[in-house]
């Protein structure tokens, strides 16, 4: 919490809409030492760096959508609710002070495919717009899919999946339905990486993740570890329709020869 520097308000909620879906939140803050070297690990292992910001931030809240470096968002419109240094009461003053407009919707969405329709909540626009461009590039296409519930007959893979998510998790729903869909396809569900570890073999033709959590490490999966295909529960849950991204490579050569941006999601890979 001490890093962060300040925080805007922007979206729907900042234009006065007066039944927002969500409050989209704007956090940039200062990089120390502590920071550094957790985003270095994060990074080499396909985790997201900013979980522990959310946690500190929104809880488990889900009407809350924080996004990171909003100097990246130049073409957004923000307003200042807060910066280090200020009062809880000067915050208030600018939240009271954005006047309500029945007439304010949502605002447009930037980056977006036919993939991403209905799963835009949770898939932060950087996501969206890079892998769009991997799309556009042709290095990668991208389909959305959607899960259906079923057990997995392979019993080692089914007592692993049993064994990493408790009865109730949406995870062990969302592993064993994308499972048992590769599983149907004819996949060997030992050279899986599932959801940041690998089921048997080091080489990985297929990969599964949720929440975005291991999404960063497709590109390197792709290029270093035989990876074909990625399939990305975006939004898993205990009982809602389980919808997914499909991410298959397309061009192997097109992939070596792509150069990512030193701050893109998907670096170093």
């Amino acid at each position: 919490m001490p890093l962060v520097q300040s925080i805007y308000v922007f979206g729907s909620y900042a234009r006065g809409a007066l039944e927002p879906a969500d409050v989209d939140i704007a956090v940039d803050f200062s990089r120390d030492r502590r920071w550094t070297s957790h985003f270095v690990h994060c990074m080499s292992y396909g985790k997201n760096p900013y979980v522990v910001f959310n946690k500190a931030l929104r809880g488990n809240s889900r009407s809350v959508s924080i996004i990171f470096e909003p100097q990246s968002y130049e073409d957004i419109p923000m307003t200042l609710l807060w910066q280090r240094g200020e009062s809880i009461d000067t915050a208030l003053e600018r939240l009271h002070a954005i006047p309500a407009d029945p007439a304010a919707g949502r605002a447009p969405r930037h980056g977006m495919l036919p993939c991403f329709d209905g799963l835009d909540e949770w898939i932060p626009r950087p996501v969206r717009e890079e892998v769009a461009g991997l799309v556009e590039d042709e290095v990668v296409t991208v389909e959305q899919l959607t899960l259906v519930d079923k057990a997995v007959v392979d019993p080692t893979i089914s007592e692993l999946i049993e064994s990493r998510w408790i009865e109730t998790s949406p995870l062990r729903r969302a592993a064993r339905a994308a499972v048992a869909h590769l599983e149907e396809r004819g996949a060997d569900l030992h050279s899986l990486f599932l959801h940041g570890e690998d089921t048997g073999a080091e080489l990985t033709p297929f990969s599964i993740g949720f929440q975005l959590t291991h999404l960063r490490s497709m590109l390197r999966i792709f290029a270093e570890y035989g990876g074909q295909e990625w399939i990305e529960v975006v939004h898993p849950t205990r009982r809602s329709p389980l919808h997914a991204l499909r991410i298959v490579l397309k061009d192997r050569r097109k992939l070596e020869a792509k150069k990512m941006p030193s701050l893109s999601y998907f670096a170093p890979w």
